[in-house]
């Protein structure tokens, strides 16, 4: 994974583009070792995925499919890298714990208001450490059922930031798939659409305390807010004054700010640190097989005709255009609701647009991917931030599936539907 890594940085320079057929090669011998170690979900997937396309060879599978989605697959070699080093980073800066030291003073129902937006925040910034650095404090509640509300407000938070920051997983893997989309606009209208949920979630679940709770947890998180806006300008400004992409630019962007912070903080915190990054690399495995088998399945469905079938029987032809998204994103709700993880659902998603797409802007296209990866990082059972969520808030599975969340994101999805509107307007 480490050489992945710096390949990744090599092959940008177009002096060294002949590296790439070097990199595929490692790429694969990756995919292959991953899985000697990788979870059962991870295994599956990538299993049917490559049965799927080999069996449908005849009608616009096969190894095409295959190479396009180790193509796609690659692209996040040095995405994913990075979260690992900007996940490192936090945990060892001075203001990361004193975050943590002013959000443990809240109390009551100012911390069940605060948790939506301060996980929100957090999770933007630091994906799934933001409910690491929210768990000690909701898993210490002892009332099961208040620990509950609590970590479901945690989600919806967390779900949020998918809709807008650059540093998840969900962002990358729509805009690679609508590279002609800006980052700028696609953050613009998810954030649009992220404290309009905010606002929701505050006024349906604690409509009493939720803007003085929300504030407080607000400036408890005002030793990282600079560091995270600074990234956030950082990677955002390099995306669209450089011919790089979202994926490429966090890249580059965040190891230059990482190891800048970890040698402020000392020699050996910088070498430690790096270390420590270097050797959770293997960690990976999972991710890249999920993200190559999702790729493998939207080909494939592309390829043989399978996505104008399921857009026919799903009747999206048929729908006025502005119902369109709005189908497909119910949809999503739905497979997150019954287990899908949230990558498979990307992919049939982007499969599902491949029809239609002359019918709906790009941005709402890219809107339309983020809305249900969130619902599934909220209710998906076989999501990475349910299943870290049932650990670090003592909860069970069910907790987070069969919830008010589940209304919450059909509630929402009517208020995104409305939100869409002028921009079908303005083409």
């Amino acid at each position: 994974m480490l050489a992945l890594w710096l390949t990744g940085y090599l092959t940008m320079l177009p002096a060294l583009s002949p590296l790439e057929p070097i990199r595929l090669a490692l790429f694969i011998a990756f995919l292959l070792l991953a899985l000697a170690t990788a979870r059962s979900l991870a295994r599956v997937l990538i299993g049917v995925a490559v049965a799927a396309a080999l069996l449908t060879s005849g009608h616009g599978g096969g190894a095409e499919v295959l190479l396009a989605g180790v193509d796609f697959g690659i692209v996040f070699a040095v995405f994913l890298p990075t979260l690992v080093l900007v996940r490192e980073t936090m945990d060892r800066a001075p203001e990361t714990q004193a975050a943590q030291m002013a959000f443990a003073k809240l109390g009551g129902e100012d911390r069940l208001a605060g948790l939506t937006g301060s996980v929100h925040v957090l999770g933007a910034f630091l994906i799934l450490g933001g409910l690491f650095m929210t768990g000690p404090f909701v898993a210490a509640e002892p009332d099961r059922a208040r620990r509950r509300r609590e970590a479901l407000a945690a989600m919806r938070g967390f779900g949020l930031a998918v809709w807008w920051s650059p540093f998840t997983i969900g962002m990358a893997f729509a805009l690679t798939n609508r590279p002609d989309v800006p980052l700028l606009h696609a953050m613009a209208l998810g954030l649009l659409l992220a404290l309009l949920g905010i606002a929701i979630s505050l006024a349906v679940f604690t409509p009493g305390p939720a803007f003085k709770g929300l504030m407080r947890a607000l400036q408890a998180l005002q030793p990282i807010t600079v560091p995270a806006g600074v990234s956030i300008l950082a990677v955002v400004g390099v995306a669209s004054l450089t011919p790089l992409g979202t994926v490429a630019a966090v890249g580059l962007v965040m190891p230059l700010l990482c190891f800048g912070r970890l040698a402020q903080l000392g020699v050996g915190q910088l070498l430690e640190g790096s270390t420590v990054a270097a050797r959770r690399l293997n960690r990976l495995g999972d991710e890249f097989l999920l993200f190559t088998a999702a790729a493998i399945f939207g080909f494939t469905l592309q390829a043989t005709g399978g996505a104008e079938f399921l857009a026919g029987w799903l009747a999206l032809d048929r729908l006025l255009s502005i119902m369109v998204p709005l189908a497909i994103i119910l949809l999503g709700i739905v497979l997150a609701l019954i287990g899908v993880h949230s990558v498979v659902i990307g992919g049939l998603v982007v499969a599902l647009l491949h029809p239609v797409e002359h019918r709906l802007p790009d941005l709402i296209e890219v809107a339309t991917i983020l809305i249900p990866w969130g619902a599934a990082a909220m209710i998906s059972y076989s999501s990475l931030s349910v299943v870290t969520a049932v650990s670090v808030y003592r909860l069970s599975f069910m907790d987070f599936v069969w919830s008010p969340n589940i209304v919450f994101l059909v509630l929402m999805s009517g208020v995104v539907a409305l939100v869409f509107i002028p921009l079908f307007w303005l083409g």
